[in-house]
């Protein structure tokens, strides 16, 4: 490159030339101008670097002065000279040919830091490697699938047995290749077995099965409703045209067919197609390792390929029913609800579709049916108490959701308060006093707080307080004391009852619990309260463990002073109660001394 380039720069100067002193401008000719547009038009000839003006090669192509104008010096130009313009360097990349170590010395002699190994490069390698393998490990081949199966003579699902019981079904994590094969043999499987048991019944059965093609063609909705019931109820396998059949009524625009054909489907699911201990599968989730050969082949692809067909259509008739669940009448509003809840209740597929129609029912505009969800939803945790997460988080999905009614999230809040825990459910219950928290904060910044609904937060804390494993620190002990100052006077005990727990757990809320609590007992609407007997209980306990003789000599003369604005009961209730605390702390004291 540096010697094409110096060549060029000769070439330049030799044909320009340089510019005489004699050379002006009266000397130009007259018809330059005519000559100069000519030679614009004519394009010059394209020159070689290694050619001069006339096209002969330059006796001295390379000389000392231009390459020392270039940069060079006088190395530089006895390197160039026996170089050829035709000559290449030839680049290998054998790294046998390059010395690093004679490198690395080089940069270290010259203060220059040497560069380090890639070794993240190798690690990501190995881990490219790895999920590779890991891949071909995790796709198998199915076994070899025949293309196509002979016609059999005898029926491959017995019709005296329920479908699932012949049906070996387990899933398996891995993603095989080759399932279409293996889909297409039990299609035709399930062909050739329809065929045969429609020739069975035509032979040994031709009365009855001419009877339910008369009924079946021109009969009213009620005998095709309970023909197509029939013949489920005897092979569904056989029969799966009967339970399309059904599905396609229930769809229909008609109203009292739709809701007499949803009836009649919720009956077939849940007595002839749907197991009771678990969940249908799609064809392609099975464990294909398992037709590699042997008896039962058959059989088994094609039962798992009728599972698949029973789940789609099984997912069909959801959508019917959160469609009927939507009608502006409400007793077909209701009877969706609860036949929605009878299958989520004894049968175990879809239940996260139908548990969430349920709980979206909490919104719903008649006060009589969102109340029934909550009495629906409790009936269901009765039956599987082990489901106690999974619906308060879809009660919590709803209470959070934009533009929901304050009536649904009362309702929410109400179901989420009467849930039995146990021990076992610290967890369980940090995470309902978490969302009671957040969801009062959240309505506090949309100034959309009342007294109902304080109450019922309140309520929820203190039940799961108790069993919750971390309590209750930072901000939310902040915002109880903010309640107790803010709030009506039942709202305020209530929050003085979990304070109360919480000062057990931390010190350092106890001073700010004693002060609040002599505070608020100046309230004027004790008078009148409802909440007089939880007050004097929530004195009675913090006099007995306060260990201050001179805080509680100031709490039992404020509450002294305040029954006296009353009647003789709350003079009397207060005279028990401090009483009562005096004593058990004075047998508590004599123990400790003795």
């Amino acid at each position: 490159w540096y010697q094409r380039r110096v060549r060029e720069a000769v070439v330049s100067t030799q044909s320009t030339g340089p510019k005489t002193s004699t050379e002006s401008v009266s000397e130009v000719p007259k018809d330059f101008s005519k000559k100069a547009k000519k030679r614009k038009r004519e394009k010059p000839p394209v020159l070689n670097s290694d050619q001069d003006a006339e096209g002969q090669l330059p006796s001295s192509t390379l000389m000392l002065k231009d390459v020392i104008d270039l940069g060079g010096t006088q190395e530089d130009f006895e390197l160039l000279q026996n170089l050829s313009d035709t000559e290449e360097m030839e680049i290998t990349d054998k790294a046998e040919e390059l010395d690093i170590g004679e490198i690395v010395r080089f940069m270290k002699s010259n203060g220059l830091q040497a560069p380090k190994k890639d070794k993240k490069k190798k690690v990501v390698e190995k881990e490219d490697d790895i999920s590779d393998k890991k891949e071909e490990m995790q796709q198998p081949k199915c076994p070899f699938a025949p293309s196509h199966p002979p016609p059999h003579e005898k029926l491959i699902f017995k019709t005296s047995e329920p479908w699932f019981s012949q049906v070996d079904s387990h899933k398996s994590s891995l993603v095989f290749e080759g399932i279409e094969k293996w889909r297409k043999y039990a299609q035709s499987l399930w062909t050739n077995e329809v065929t045969l048991s429609t020739a069975l019944r035509d032979k040994h059965q031709a009365s009855d099965q001419q009877w339910m093609k008369t009924v079946l063609s021109g009969g009213t909705v009620n005998d095709k409703i309970s023909a197509h019931c029939l013949l489920l109820q005897e092979s569904p396998v056989h029969h799966i045209t009967s339970l399309e059949a059904l599905q396609a009524m229930a769809k229909k625009k008609s109203k009292r067919m739709s809701i007499q054909a949803v009836e009649t489907l919720r009956e077939m699911w849940m007595g002839v197609l749907l197991p009771d201990d678990r969940k249908l599968l799609k064809f392609s989730q099975h464990d294909f390792t398992r037709l590699a050969g042997g008896e039962g082949v058959a059989q088994l692809a094609l039962g798992w390929l009728v599972e698949e067909r029973l789940k789609d259509l099984y997912g069909e008739y959801l959508e019917v029913i959160k469609l009927h669940m939507g009608d502006v009448e409400v007793p077909i509003r209701t009877k969706m609800c609860n036949l929605a809840f009878q299958l989520l209740k004894d049968k175990p597929e879809r239940e996260k579709e139908l548990l969430g129609l349920l709980v979206n029912k909490i919104g719903d505009p008649d006060k009589k049916l969102a109340s029934k969800i909550i009495y629906i939803l409790g009936q269901l945790l009765n039956t599987h108490p082990s489901m106690k997460g999974v619906v308060a988080g879809e009660i919590e999905r709803v209470l959070f959701r934009p533009n929901i009614p304050e009536r649904a999230q009362y309702y929410a809040i109400c179901f989420l308060t009467q849930l039995q825990l146990s021990t076992e459910d610290g967890a369980f219950a940090t995470h309902l006093i978490q969302i009671y928290f957040t969801f009062f904060k959240e309505s506090v910044e949309a100034k959309n707080v009342d007294s109902r609904m304080l109450g019922a937060l309140l309520t929820g804390v203190n039940r799961a307080y108790p069993y919750s494993a971390e309590g209750i620190t930072g901000d939310n002990v902040d915002t109880l004391f903010k309640l107790v100052y803010i709030s009506n006077f039942n709202v305020a005990v209530q929050a003085l009852m979990l304070l109360f727990q919480a000062s057990g757990r931390d010190a350092d809320i106890t001073n700010r619990y004693y002060q609040a609590l002599y505070a608020k007992l100046l309230d004027v609407s004790i008078c009148t309260s409802s909440k007089k007997t939880f007050l004097l209980n929530l004195v009675y306990k913090s006099l007995k463990r306060d260990t201050n003789l001179s805080r509680k000599v100031a709490l039992a003369r404020r509450l002294f002073q305040i029954s006296n604005l009353e009647g003789p009961a709350l003079s009397c209730a207060s005279l028990v109660a401090v009483s009562a605390a005096n004593k058990e702390s004075e047998v508590t004291k004599t123990e400790e001394e003795g």
